[in-house]
């Protein structure tokens, strides 16, 4: 598993960044998070060796409190690396989850030169994820005191790296070799996964995903001269297979809720609003097809609307 980059033009991968967000609503599910239901958690670093000897640098968000907890993978947008997305690791935790989010060699923190081949980094990224998804005892020795992990699995990415979560979890890109990097997760968080990409996102990809899924975009969620039409984001949503598809699209919000995570020092304003009820949605929709281990201020996820989202299912 040679430590790779994967070098995909810049206005290409400015698609694939990610945006974690879902909202829920009708007249009685609120979209607000539940504020006394956070558990209180800890970050570390950590490092995953691989059997052929290369490293990848993993950060590890979990609760504080003893108990069985599910397990959750993060991968980050491209060229991006968790520590942009603090506030959507950290809410993941205080819902209750162990969090792993490795830092994928195309990040531009490494500075890898020259960069790695697209097809070495897109290898690398799911090596990665499905590797985390069988902890090492090392990593488990990094777990607080009481804390252990259930048999759940959620896979969870933000733009490419949601497409990362939507392939582990049954999705095929093309040239991918069916069942390869499958994990046996029991749902999925995509926010702002790409569209079909020719050549690598063909018409058909998420035909064979058939686990509860739950894809966050929003009416700003453009990127002009790659990416025209915010509905290109859902793509995955109309085409696995019905049931348990949720689609959550906020009003005018864009790939990275303004500057909530990913890019932080953008100047734009954050879109916090929007980002908390697509959190609090999260909360429902893990509270819905997860199997204990969460936080218990929550209510079963279903369809609505509201002035800042909306919530469909097929």
């Amino acid at each position: 598993m040679p430590f790779t980059t994967r070098n995909y033009p810049a206005s290409f991968w400015g698609l694939i960044n990610w945006v974690l967000a879902l909202s829920l609503l009708s007249g009685c599910a609120s979209m607000q998070p539940c504020s006394d239901s956070a558990l209180p958690v800890t970050k570390t670093e950590h490092t995953l060796v691989h059997p052929d000897g290369r490293e990848t640098a993993v950060t590890l968000w979990q609760p504080s409190r003893a108990g069985q907890s599910p397990l959750t993978t993060f991968s980050h947008g491209a060229f991006s690396a968790p520590e942009r997305y603090e506030v959507v690791l950290r809410g993941l935790a205080e819902m209750g989850l162990v969090v792993l989010a490795p830092l994928h060699i195309d990040s531009e923190l490494l500075a890898i030169d020259p960069p790695p081949a697209q097809d070495k980094v897109w290898r690398s990224r799911k090596q990665d994820i499905t590797a985390l998804f069988s902890p090492t005892a090392e990593i488990l020795s990094y777990l607080n005191e009481g804390v252990t992990l259930s048999k759940t699995r959620l896979a969870t990415g933000h733009s490419y790296g949601a497409f990362v979560a939507q392939v582990v979890s049954g999705a095929l890109a093309v040239g991918d070799t069916p069942g390869e990097f499958l994990v046996d997760v029991d749902a999925v968080v995509a926010i702002s996964p790409p569209g079909h990409l020719p050549g690598f996102i063909e018409p058909g990809a998420w035909k064979t995903m058939d686990r509860p899924h739950l894809l966050i975009t929003g009416t700003g969620d453009i990127f002009p001269g790659f990416m025209e039409d915010w509905q290109e984001h859902t793509s995955a949503w109309n085409e696995a297979p019905a049931d348990d598809q949720w689609l959550w699209v906020g009003e005018d919000v864009d790939h990275y809720f303004g500057k909530v995570f990913g890019r932080l020092q953008r100047e734009v304003p954050a879109q916090t609003e929007a980002f908390d009820q697509a959190m609090a949605t999260t909360q429902q929709f893990l509270a819905t097809y997860l199997d204990g281990g969460l936080s218990v201020c929550s209510s079963p996820i279903q369809p609505g609307k509201t002035a800042i989202a909306s919530l469909k299912r097929r």
